[in-house]
């Protein structure tokens, strides 16, 4: 693994183009990892500017970034899970990784763990007794890199296609 010299930090309204771009490629890859369930659109927002500045304001999420020089090369969404299931975490206080995604350069340099690390500390700080991430399974550098950080299978999600 190459050392790189990146930073973490919480995202600004002024990193919008940046953020989308990266919301945009987090797409793409998801089309061609998955075709039959993510299809394929060429777009150039992923996330209206509004809703961008609604989770920049919301005390319940943050967009965490990484950059290198100035550049912004990957980025994590957490947020406050509210999701009311009847299972063994009911009740619980949960924080959830509603995306995350590196730039292909810049993937096995510890970029994502460092995001991981942040949105662990941030849902910490904010009382929550678990961070939880959705993970496709085919993909599996993101298993790897979850598994990795001590994420632990909880349940599997069937779906059928009709």
């Amino acid at each position: 693994m190459n050392k790189l010299n990146f930073q973490i930090r919480s995202a600004r309204e002024k990193d919008y183009p940046a953020v989308n771009r990266l919301y945009c490629a987090w797409q793409k890859y998801h089309h061609q990892l998955l075709p039959n369930i993510f299809k394929e659109r060429l777009v150039k927002t992923f996330i209206k500017r509004s809703d961008y500045i609604g989770l920049l304001e919301d005390r319940k999420a943050v967009i965490f970034i990484a950059t290198v020089e100035k550049q912004i090369i990957g980025f994590a969404e957490v947020q406050f899970d509210n999701v009311q299931a009847a299972d063994d975490h009911y009740g619980s206080k949960q924080a959830n990784i509603e995306y995350l995604y590196v730039l292909p350069e810049h993937q096995n340099k510890g970029v994502g763990k460092s995001l991981i690390a942040t949105a662990i500390d941030w849902s910490i700080k904010k009382n929550r007794d678990y961070l939880s991430v959705s993970v496709y399974n085919d993909n599996e550098e993101a298993l790897n890199l979850y598994q990795k950080n001590e994420f632990q299978p909880l349940s599997t999600r069937l779906v059928k296609k009709l």
